[in-house]
């Protein structure tokens, strides 16, 4: 399904907290989800205080930066939004190229998880309520997560904990994700993709190269038990063109899951959690929010 805004026409009323952030939330920093690992092998968890009861229903948040980039101060703003209104936002670190090819940012990512599982009594988690948030190339990691049935490939030897056996995630909501990257105008995308993967070309016309991408891309795991795909995208976006989460719909619906994409008309890549672009993101809460309760 697709639906399309134009937040000009939005009129929003901002609600008041009667409480400060700091009296509905706590946050642990750098947490090693393997130890002694890489520098970037650490996760932040946001919890909520006792306004709150427990166990809190988890929402696993995944910043983006194209592989290259980024941290989870990034999305310091998802983070404390949603642990204001009783989530516990598990939010990892994962290590980036160079010093990671494909698949490592997504086991990072995958056995951030499986520590989260292994420590939900340590943080009054409940594990039959998991929100899959993630923005950009972090979007991309949590359809992995969301699609991926078989997590072996996934799971690095150095993580320290086992993960579950098909998890049954609510649902994956991605904001302006990189796909397959296969049939789009996205030159700098896929110079970033060519290098995180390993996969070297330029033309993207060699037929080997075009299949080793295809097998590796989060669509050949898509299947009907899937859980729902929440996507917004800018109809601007100069990076990772609209066509990307249109095809990623299609491809969902195709195997018989389930996928809604809202379009921002007149949104460009990142709005979420850029400086600018601001007129996007009580508009773009609106509709996670409306998602949220479809699923809670």
């Amino acid at each position: 399904m697709r639906r399309t805004l134009i937040v000009a026409i939005f009129v929003l009323i901002n609600s008041v907290l009667s409480t400060t952030a700091d009296e509905l939330y706590t946050v642990s920093r750098d947490i090693p989800y393997i130890e002694n690992g890489h520098e970037r092998q650490v996760l932040d968890i946001y919890l909520p205080t006792t306004t709150f009861d427990a166990p809190y229903p988890v929402m696993i948040l995944v910043h983006g930066g194209g592989f290259f980039f980024g941290d989870n101060d990034s999305i310091e703003n998802i983070a404390q939004r949603y642990a204001e209104r009783g989530y516990a936002v598990i939010a990892p670190n994962y290590r980036l190229y160079p010093d990671a090819q494909f698949p490592d940012s997504q086991a990072d990512v995958f056995c951030a998880v499986a520590w989260t599982f292994a420590h939900a009594d340590d943080y009054a988690l409940n594990l039959d309520e998991i929100i899959l948030f993630g923005e950009s190339a972090g979007g991309n990691i949590t359809a992995y997560l969301g699609a991926v049935d078989d997590a072996t490939g996934f799971i690095a030897d150095e993580c320290p904990h086992a993960y579950p056996e098909n998890p049954d995630y609510d649902a994956v909501i991605s904001l302006y994700m990189p796909v397959d990257l296969l049939s789009c105008d996205c030159p700098i995308a896929r110079r970033m993709a060519s290098l995180y993967t390993g996969i070297s070309y330029f033309d993207w016309q060699d037929t080997n190269a075009l299949e080793d991408y295809f097998d590796i891309s989060v669509i050949s795991w898509l299947d009907a038990n899937d859980p729902p795909f929440y996507l917004i995208h800018g109809d601007t976006d100069f990076l990772v063109p609209l066509s990307e989460a249109e095809l990623f719909v299609a491809q969902v619906e195709a195997v018989g899951g389930t996928a809604d994409l809202v379009i921002f008309e007149g949104a460009n890549h990142g709005f979420l959690t850029g400086a600018i672009q601001s007129q996007f993101v009580e508009p773009s809460w609106q509709v996670i929010d409306e998602w949220l309760s479809l699923v809670g």
